[in-house]
């Protein structure tokens, strides 16, 4: 190979050498390293050379000697050779526009630093549950043909409120004809279950509280060296931190990231004031809300810290207490219930005093009665093969789903027991 330097300095052009691997790509055994106006290509097979006439055409992909990266066309090799400096170099010029992952010692974890220790008095068990629904309000149809087409638009009606907060346990739910009404009673009622929260946490970390502000009070009083100065900052960081760790309430929904949330961010942003609160913050992906939090709310979505294809109806027969009222099919997990989404197209709705009929169920979005849905996946399985036994394991169910007419009748009659 050192003839080559020779024959480029008496012909005065850049000679590349390539192998032609079985696969197609073609491994540099030798890159030219002058810098000559014309070039010319090799191929090497055992002890022969044969000349590439167009290079382009000769292998689908080129890979450099040196750093072994792949490139598609020779000529993006050949500009890569003249800088690259080997597998060590390619490898350190790689850069990570993301950044990389720190990891962030939670507050108890820095306490622990400053010598404050917690136990397990740290765990913070309460937390508010909110589901929204809205009116599909029908829009009208434009002439022109499209792809397309939307149909109804979705309006903010009631929102529904539980905890485990002592004193609000019980569900609550506001319905207004008016969205920023609604939000303005919703964030009423959590202000009162976030002050509740607030004054159970202080309490359970009352002697934590009570020696920080202690360290913060002493190091106030210190002199003013660099040394107290630092320990100063972080005693005030670590008492600001706590505080937001106390106060902040989670509200968490079911899907709110890509449902809920969208659907109320128009009236509660505004509503939360965030631009004047120091902590607050919004996560999006997309059109999706991961995350609305301020000093008081921690807006977020349970779907988010689940396995991927978890269905609301999933989660509740596998984290959900056994049911004794035999609804749905008798007794077993709790299910998700059933509501006439598409009948819903006016506040004035809300105001009939029937019971939706069978066929107020049925969903376009499905094609289907969703009374009907669960005894269609169930036949369904049954079809693929399963036994009966194997359809209702992978359903997570005890026994056979009612059919769609049993269904409306089984909840006709839990609903009337209700207002008895």
């Amino acid at each position: 190979m050192g003839d080559f330097e020779e024959l480029e300095d008496e012909f005065q052009v850049n000679i590349t050498v390539f192998s032609l691997r079985p696969d197609g790509r073609a491994e540099t055994v030798r890159a030219s390293t002058s810098e000559y106006g014309d070039s010319i290509f090799l191929n090497v097979w055992k002890d022969h050379l044969m000349l590439v006439r167009d290079v382009n055409a000769f292998s689908r992909a080129y890979s450099c000697p040196g750093c072994s990266r792949i490139f598609s066309r020779s000529d993006n090799l050949e500009r890569h050779s003249s800088a690259c400096r080997g597998e060590e170099a390619a490898v350190s010029q790689r850069k990570y526009v993301g950044g990389y992952v720190r990891y962030q010692p939670s507050i108890f974890e820095r306490l622990e630093e400053v010598g404050i220790s917690t136990g397990e008095d740290a765990t913070y068990r309460w937390f508010c549950c909110f589901d929204t629904e809205s009116i599909l309000q029908p829009l009208e149809l434009s002439s022109h043909e499209s792809r397309s087409e939307k149909t109804c638009e979705h309006i903010l009606v009631s929102v529904a409120l539980s905890s485990n907060i002592p004193g609000f346990e019980e569900a609550v739910c506001f319905i207004e004809p008016e969205p920023t009404e609604v939000i303005r009673k919703m964030l009423q009622h959590l202000e009162c279950m976030q002050e509740e929260a607030s004054l159970l946490m202080r309490e359970q970390l009352s002697e934590t509280i009570s020696l920080l502000d202690e360290m913060v009070q002493e190091a106030e009083q210190d002199g003013a060296d660099e040394g107290r100065k630092k320990m100063r900052k972080i005693y005030r960081k670590l008492k600001t931190d706590l505080d937001l760790y106390v106060d902040q309430l989670s509200c968490v929904s079911f899907n709110g990231s890509a449902y809920d949330l969208p659907l109320i961010s128009r009236q509660l942003l505004p509503e939360l004031q965030m631009d004047t609160d120091p902590h607050a913050f919004v996560i999006k992906k997309g059109n999706t809300y991961m995350c609305i939090a301020t000093s008081k709310y921690r807006f977020i979505d349970a779907l988010l810290f689940l396995s991927g294809g978890t269905t609301y109806d999933g989660f509740l027969k596998t984290y959900t207490a056994e049911r004794k009222d035999g609804g749905g099919g008798g007794d077993g997990p709790e299910r998700k219930g059933y509501f006439p989404y598409e009948k819903l197209t006016s506040y004035d709705v809300l105001e009939e005093q029937a019971f939706p009929s069978y066929n107020d169920f049925y969903s376009k979005l499905k094609n289907c009665n969703t009374l009907e849905s669960e005894r269609l996946r169930f036949e369904r399985l049954l079809t693929e093969g399963l036994t009966q036994e194997e359809a209702l394991e992978k359903m997570g169910l005890t026994c056979i789903p009612l059919s769609g007419q049993e269904e409306y009748q089984e909840t006709v009659g839990c609903k009337r027991m209700q207002k008895e």
